[in-house]
């Protein structure tokens, strides 16, 4: 039994996400994109894993490069999300979006965003139309700023259910 792309994108649209944006550099060429989706693979060493569609323009850029930054979106950077997502005007994703100095990182940095995870490439493999990208994180930051959601197609804020942390 085969399930259709939109029967699929249905049922997943009904798992809580994040929204983070990926970005890498190759010299002064910047790429980047949002997903729905990464995850924390192995505390020892510390990798992540995040999946990006084998068309898009920013995957060879980060194979090239090696490097790619993980960027969590805050409440307030949902424009940015659409921004990234968009295959309009791809060469003009980072006009006008402020970027964090951090001389030691290897990607750019979304000024504002919750978290930052500066990463290796440390290993790919093909998984369907997408390529299963796995980093070795070198550096981290985190802020307490509300994360942006995403839920059945719609951005969502998160709230905790007790009102604790």
């Amino acid at each position: 039994m085969t399930v259709s792309a939109s029967e699929f994108k249905r049922t997943m649209s009904r798992w809580l996400s994040g929204v983070s944006i990926v970005t890498t550099r190759v010299g002064e060429l910047r790429a980047g994109l949002t997903v729905s989706a990464f995850f924390s693979a192995s505390l020892d060493p510390p990798l992540i894993a995040v999946c990006l569609d084998r068309q898009a323009k920013t995957l060879p850029v980060l194979l090239e490069s090696g490097y790619f930054a993980i960027n969590v979106l805050s409440l307030t950077q949902r424009g940015y999300s659409d921004r990234f997502a968009s295959k309009h005007d791809e060469h003009r994703r980072f006009d006008g979006v402020p970027l964090l100095e951090a001389p030691h990182c290897h990607s750019p940095l979304l000024a504002e965003a919750v978290a930052h995870l500066d990463c290796k490439l440390y290993a790919t493999h093909d998984v369907g139309d997408h390529a299963l990208c796995v980093g070795e994180v070198l550096w981290t930051q985190s802020s307490e700023e509300e994360p942006l959601g995403f839920f059945r197609g719609r951005y969502q804020a998160v709230a905790p259910i007790d009102g604790g942390e």
